[in-house]
């Protein structure tokens, strides 16, 4: 048995003596370590090259070494084995507590002080309770569902919506192209923690975002081609957005160039809302081998129909 490990710069040094702690007996490459490359069942990455792919014949399952499948599906040449998405409470604890830090950064107007104090100025704004702010997530899955739990706790009012209909205690939600414009007209600030799928790219665009109340944030922790760029842009010149938290862009990192490092109504932060440890991601990547191995049902398989 071997795994190969198509490692990206952002990912820690620590995964692979992770891997091989929990399972001494499992050989562990680092690509491009190839010698042999038919001995290889298994697969760690990212966005692996089609050129890869059509030097490993014998893969039995690929592990995306990120919380969405996205980039693996439009890697050409996949092989038809499982895809495992990486799913790991640490991540969706992480991602939501960013989500849930915009959030109250808008609500209790902080970026509006933190101009003020630019300038010197003494200004208090008025206060609202979080009870009294209606907050609309974008995506009730793993990660969704901490993020509204989280935002219900600090008292926020939340509704959420997904593509399937979904029954989470407690959260009024909504599913479908048909019911997304109910939470978008709702919604004082709106959340996207979508998965990027053929559906959900550009789904932040000039009509949606049209339909939130005029003064409304948006917060995108998701995928940056969510968001039409340009289209935000224009809705926050013409006031009917007040702000926006964006950790997720079309191109990363952010070109210099772009108005969105110098937007006064826009929080830029270089992609950091959540990242899986070396030591979660050994965890899940050795469970789901053994669980493989003994011809166990996977967790998180990508449904390639679905795009997650």
């Amino acid at each position: 048995m071997a795994l190969l490990f198509y490692k990206d710069p952002e990912h820690s040094d620590d995964i692979v003596p992770e891997i091989r702690r929990r399972r001494p007996d499992l050989e562990v490459r680092i690509y491009p370590d190839l010698d042999a490359p038919e001995r290889f069942d298994y697969l760690l990455g990212y966005d692996p090259p089609r050129e890869l792919l059509e030097k490993l014949p014998n893969l039995k399952v690929i592990f995306s070494a990120g919380a969405g499948a996205d980039a693996l599906l439009a890697t050409a040449g996949l092989p038809q084995v499982p895809l495992l998405r990486m799913v790991d409470d640490s991540l969706a604890e992480l991602v939501s507590e960013f989500a849930a830090a915009q959030v109250l950064a808008w609500h209790r107007d902080l970026w509006s002080y933190r101009d003020q104090q630019t300038k010197a100025q003494w200004q208090p704004l008025p206060l609202r309770r979080a009870r009294e702010r209606r907050v609309g997530v974008l995506g009730l899955g793993a990660i969704g569902q901490r993020l509204t739990r989280t935002l219900r706790t600090l008292g926020f009012d939340v509704v959420g919506w997904s593509r399937t209909a979904k029954t989470i205690e407690g959260l009024p939600s909504f599913a479908g192209p048909a019911q997304l414009f109910q939470v978008l007209q709702q919604a004082e600030i709106l959340v996207s923690i979508l998965p990027l799928t053929t559906a959900t790219h550009g789904i932040l665009n000039v009509k949606t975002l049209r339909e939130l109340p005029r003064g409304a944030v948006v917060v995108n922790v998701g995928r940056g081609a969510h968001l039409v760029e340009s289209d935000l842009l224009a809705l926050l010149e013409e006031g009917h957005l007040s702000g926006a938290s964006l950790d997720v862009f079309d191109e990363e990192p952010l070109p210099e160039a772009h108005p969105f490092w110098r937007h006064p109504k826009v929080i830029v932060t270089p992609h950091v809302a959540g990242a899986i440890s070396a030591t979660a991601m050994a965890e899940v990547v050795t469970t789901q081998i053994a669980r493989f191995e003994q011809g166990l049902d996977l967790h998180n398989v990508v449904d390639r129909a679905e795009g997650y």
